[in-house]
């Protein structure tokens, strides 16, 4: 890589910066045996991966550290006044984060085990799953959409992370990079990775994405969806509604918009965000038991003896398209 090219990569925007920290850094008003679990919950290697990842990505700003350093105690702040006021936590759970992970990486395994053999990751910033799955399952297509600058970061820092391992980056491993003002996923597939085989059984991830996005773009990234895969193909994505419609979700809200990344969407009720996907011709599931992270991973098991149902982790959505 050369310097020129090396002096245009930007550092990562402050809310993957702060998934990214989420993923590293155990909850610290947690007890020992929740910090325990929630280390637990992770798929494997999730946290050593991000935190080289963060190793290798360009240095923060003074002022993004401030506005970070001010962001990761504000939430902490309405998590603590959440649960004061209504008993519980908001979906700042400490476990959100690790569910959140849990459930896109055992639904992308479980496909993988059902015959799916491509996996497309939008907005995909710090998110590791495809840096984890593309070496262990080398007989799927595994490819990450996103801005350009951000792409350009990322795919830099993965291949000092392929170095330090003395590996090759995997063929496939792919990036498409997409802006999204005035380019669609379909185009800048079709005409980057011919190989791609939109008639194929495939599987997207929406992880963390949809709420940065207006309802119209929701629906361009669905639309695009049912392009790049054949019938039965898979959208897994999440949502959340009842933090951001609280007034503490309102500050933070404000807070996001403030460092310019405001929320665009969010729904007022599971069955809203329900009815926009369905529109578009999928079928949605979102069966608690399969879409409620407590239901899913503590509930019925020893963990529940440590994690009592607290903030809401039903928060995610599958959309099949039929």
């Amino acid at each position: 890589m050369t310097a020129k090219v090396a002096r245009k990569m930007k550092a990562p925007s402050l809310t993957a910066l702060w998934v990214a920290w989420s993923v590293i850094r155990p909850p610290s008003d947690a007890s020992p045996a929740e910090k325990t679990v929630w280390s637990d919950l992770f798929p494997p290697r999730t946290r050593a991966l991000t935190q080289q990842l963060l190793w290798h990505c360009p240095p923060v700003s003074r002022i993004s550290k401030i506005l970070m350093f001010v962001l990761f105690y504000l939430v902490k702040i309405l998590n603590y006044l959440f649960k004061s006021r209504y008993g519980s936590r908001a979906n700042l759970d400490p476990l959100h984060m690790p569910i959140r992970k849990r459930i896109v990486y055992d639904e992308v395994v479980q496909a993988i085990k059902g015959g799916v053999r491509q996996v497309v990751v939008f907005g995909a910033g710090l998110d590791i799953l495809p840096l984890y799955l593309a070496r262990e399952h080398p007989q799927v297509t595994f490819l990450e959409i996103d801005h350009p600058n951000s792409q350009l970061m990322k795919r830099a820092a993965i291949e000092k992370i392929y170095a330090t391992l003395h590996d090759k980056f995997p063929a496939n491993h792919v990036f498409v990079d997409v802006d999204f003002r005035s380019q669609t996923v379909a185009e800048r597939i079709s005409n980057k990775l011919p190989t791609w085989n939109s008639s194929a059984k495939t599987v997207g991830v929406a992880e963390g994405l949809w709420m940065y996005l207006t309802e119209a773009e929701i629906r361009a990234s669905l639309q695009d969806f049912r392009k790049l895969g054949g019938p039965g193909s898979l959208m897994i994505f999440n949502y959340y509604t009842s933090f951001t419609q609280s007034s503490f979700g309102t500050l933070f809200r404000y807070l996001l918009a403030a460092i310019g990344e405001p929320l665009k969407y969010q729904p007022g009720t599971r069955e809203e965000i329900a009815r926009l996907v369905s529109s578009e011709g999928f079928k949605v599931d979102m069966e608690q038991k399969r879409c409620d992270g407590y239901e899913r991973y503590i509930a019925g098991t020893s963990k529940a003896k440590v994690i009592s149902k607290g903030g809401d982790l039903n928060f995610f959505g599958f959309a099949t398209n039929e």
